[in-house]
């Protein structure tokens, strides 16, 4: 059974900052260096100082970090909830004119080994971030941005009851917090605490794999899940060293660091969004033999224009998979689709594993939600391709991550929207869970 316990979570204090919106951010791998600046314009506590601190240098960086939530909870910004709970979240937000709600709860979820048990990643790592994350982990002792999970639900059961939870807040309470995203105001944040027994009992309930052995599928944040695996491995051989340290003889719970912050929702839920990451490549990857290498693979239809593009791609059916392409050699443009001639699976992996023949690394590409920004990059550099994706399915990506393959998905395969509020609630890995 997959383990998710309440916790008490780290939160800012409304007494010390009135207007909670401005100390929320997204999480770090969306953050660019333009985002950054504007967040820490907001106000000075701001989460993203602690989510992606910046120092002169890595070791100074992670320090500050952790001297930084130190400092904040000493003063009463950040302090944490008097007894465990669950956090009801729910977040409303308009995509091309229409409107969408997405309802799901903040857990503390036990890490297991990646691809061994019953969380399922769905797409495969870099190296540098999660060497990032694993410092920051180390320097601050404590989860600042929660992942992102969904559960097999296939009869819709668990988005009906979240969903009931939202219409009768959970202990009757009233909202913790109510506000808009800081750096888009048609994203709504609420949050509330869910402290019964009864309640906290169904929730876990519903993760029970009573027909499907991976009930919980990695959305966003296969990295901090890796990470925190490693990490929850590092202080597990230090715990045994220290020979029952005090903190263990005393426990009220099992040990904080064996636990990630994890935000989970139905598959089922409407407001689970995924769009597509387009991707470019400032070389050709075929080496000359465009477009010959790929003839038996895909058919090709050179298009007139981007606006040609979008039409034709929309007019494939949605189970063949296709790609649009805009391809730039000496500054001379053209536009193509293509179209798999026999292939049934999600357009990312088809590019990668047969277009593209898993012949280079991820690190070669550059990645946005944007395809017109990766356009004019390859203009401004007149040579190059960029792929232009569908929204990926979300039954294909279930049916992949639950099969158990440890290939998976290349990485920046999907682009769950909108992304989760960082500084919602924390999870301090120091002590005892449920302390």
């Amino acid at each position: 059974m997959v383990d998710i316990q309440p916790f008490c979570a780290l939160r800012f204090q409304p007494k010390n900052v009135p207007d909670l919106s401005r100390v929320l951010c997204p999480p770090y791998d969306v953050i660019s260096p333009k985002v950054r600046a504007l967040i820490t314009r907001l106000h000075p506590y701001n989460a993203v100082h602690l989510e992606l601190p910046k120092g002169s240098g890595d070791r100074n960086r992670y320090q500050q970090a952790a001297a930084l939530l130190r400092r904040w909870q000493r003063l009463g910004v950040l302090k944490g909830d008097p007894s465990p709970a669950l956090y009801l979240y729910q977040q409303t937000f308009s995509l091309d004119g229409k409107s969408f709600s997405r309802v799901g709860f903040f857990c503390a979820l036990r890490v297991e080994e990646p691809w061994t048990g019953e969380i399922a990643p769905h797409e495969r790592t870099l190296p540098k971030p999660k060497a990032d994350r694993l410092r920051l982990f180390r320097a601050v002792k404590a989860n600042i941005s929660p992942i992102f999970g969904v559960v097999a639900d296939p009869r819709g059961s668990l988005a009906d009851h979240l969903r009931q939870l939202v219409r009768h807040p959970a202990d009757g309470q009233r909202f913790l917090l109510d506000v808009s995203d800081p750096l888009d105001r048609t994203v709504q944040h609420q949050l509330w605490r869910v402290t019964r027994d009864e309640e906290i009992a169904t929730l876990q309930q519903f993760l029970r794999p009573v027909a499907i052995p991976k009930p919980v599928m990695i959305a966003d944040g296969h990295h901090r899940y890796e990470t925190a695996w490693a990490y929850a491995q590092e202080r597990a051989r230090q715990a045994r060293r220290m020979k029952g340290a005090r903190w263990v003889a005393a426990s009220s719970g099992p040990p904080a660091f064996q636990y990630v912050l994890t935000f989970l929702c139905s598959i089922a839920d409407p407001g689970v969004v995924i769009l597509p990451t387009h991707r470019a490549l400032t070389e050709d990857p075929w080496r000359g033999r465009w477009p010959t290498a790929i003839q038996h693979e895909a058919t090709v239809t050179q298009i007139p224009s981007i606006a040609g593009l979008k039409a034709a791609i929309d007019r494939v059916p949605p189970r063949i998979p296709r790609i649009g392409m805009f391809r730039c050699v000496q500054g001379r443009e053209s536009w193509y689709l293509l179209t798999a001639k026999s292939r049934q699976e999600v357009e990312v992996a088809w590019l990668h594993g047969v277009l593209l023949g898993n012949r280079l690394p991820p690190e070669r590409f550059s990645y946005s939600r944007d395809a017109a920004a990766l356009v004019r990059e390859i203009r401004g550099r007149r040579r190059g391709v960029v792929f232009m994706l569908p929204p990926p399915r979300k039954d294909l990506i279930m049916q992949i991550a639950t099969s158990g393959d440890p290939q998976c998905l290349p990485p920046k395969s999907t682009y769950f929207y909108p992304k989760l509020a960082t500084g919602l609630v924390m999870l301090s890995l120091d002590g005892p869970l449920h302390q």
